[in-house]
């Protein structure tokens, strides 16, 4: 009688802690998923910019929602059978085989969630598309993307969502994200001398900025033609492809909302003989 009451409580314990540890599990999946729903416009981006390492378009988003829905799925079923174990034996077994075949894989399942769960909102690796970046990127140079930085400086290479406004015939007028360096930040001044064909932001000289270019802009900003000059708005800023001959950038759509800007570039990770910084 004794071994049995003790074998019980053990059993018992066994199925309290089970069931507190799938609780969490359980709450975790269903707070990400809840989570990705809220910003699922950062979801569907993250996406588009990790299928462009594989050339699967929204690879990403079928392995995450994949995940979460095999997590959910299995740490519910845990809850419910251990719940319903305590009144029968043959439940406790089943359980103790479900649990021990089912531990590799959802560990599995787990550790991607994870993984892409920082992917999207901390570092997305993604893969550079057209020359537009030439010479600091070059068409398939792989970069990481720090999705944390929401003060952006001018130098710094931005990926960002594609503008709807596309007017442009070159190589990756159909991408769904581009990358660009940010060349202009709110409250800026911008003046184009119509006499030398010279555009100056916040005092520095920028190449490569036509007559064309220049109204195009005014056009997007809602000026008049007779206008010289603007400042960036608030919480808007201005970018530009380092190849200039070849980018479909700002001096064609105008400035971008901060809130377009997926992450800031800070390393490359491919080709090997360029790793590092830029």
């Amino acid at each position: 009688m004794f071994r049995r009451d003790k074998a019980n409580k053990e059993k018992n314990k066994y199925i309290n802690n089970s069931l507190v540890s799938y609780l969490v599990y359980d709450c975790i999946f269903i707070v990400i998923l809840v989570l990705s729903m809220l910003f699922q416009k950062r979801i569907l981006s993250f996406s588009d910019i990790f299928g462009s390492l594989f050339g699967i378009k929204n690879v990403g988003l079928y392995i995450f929602y994949g995940c979460l829905i095999i997590g959910v799925l299995f740490y519910t079923t845990m809850i419910i059978r251990t719940i319903a174990m305590k009144d029968s034996g043959r439940l406790y077994k089943i359980i103790d085989n479900v649990e021990k075949y089912g531990d590799i894989p959802i560990f599995i399942v787990r550790c991607v969630t994870v993984i892409l769960f920082i992917m999207i909102f901390v570092t997305t690796p993604c893969t550079v598309v057209g020359s537009s970046m030439n010479p600091t990127f070059s068409s398939g140079d792989k970069v990481l993307s720090f999705n944390l930085v929401r003060n952006y400086k001018v130098g710094d290479v931005v990926v960002l969502e594609a503008p709807n406004d596309k007017g442009s015939s070159n190589d990756i007028e159909n991408a769904t994200f581009y990358i660009k360096r940010v060349v202009g930040v709110e409250g800026e001044l911008v003046e184009y001398d119509r006499n030398t064909n010279i555009l100056k932001i916040g005092g520095r000289e920028e190449q490569g900025v036509s007559i064309f270019h220049w109204n195009t802009m005014q056009k997007q900003m809602g000026l008049d033609s007779n206008d010289y000059d603007f400042y960036i708005p608030n919480n808007q800023v201005l970018v530009f492809g380092d190849n200039r001959l070849n980018s479909f950038d700002s001096r064609y759509f105008g400035p971008i909302d901060e809130s377009t800007i997926f992450g800031k570039v800070y390393l490359r990770i491919w080709p090997f003989n360029k790793f590092g910084g830029f």
